[in-house]
């Protein structure tokens, strides 16, 4: 399944990248995420691992598997 959302955000795209790579904050503004558990250290990039717990279901293990600072931020999940 390939899920793609777009929105246009008036702010610099420094500020909407940090706050979109910052996972471990998402519960903070993203209602259907509960937690974040980064399971790999450093700045998120590709191979980093990370497990998400939504509020629909139990918790994944999300792997980033494309990374473009500033453009693209995707990756996958294993349940």
């Amino acid at each position: 399944m390939h899920v793609e959302h777009t929105v246009e955000i008036d702010a610099p795209v420094g500020v909407v990248w940090a706050v979109t790579v910052a996972v471990e904050d998402w519960p903070a503004w993203t209602p259907t995420v509960r937690a974040v558990e980064r399971l790999t250290g450093g700045p998120l990039a590709v191979g980093a691992r990370a497990r998400v717990t939504q509020t629909t279901g139990d918790a994944a293990e999300w792997t980033v598997s494309d990374h473009d600072p500033e453009r693209v931020f995707a990756w996958t999940a294993c349940t």
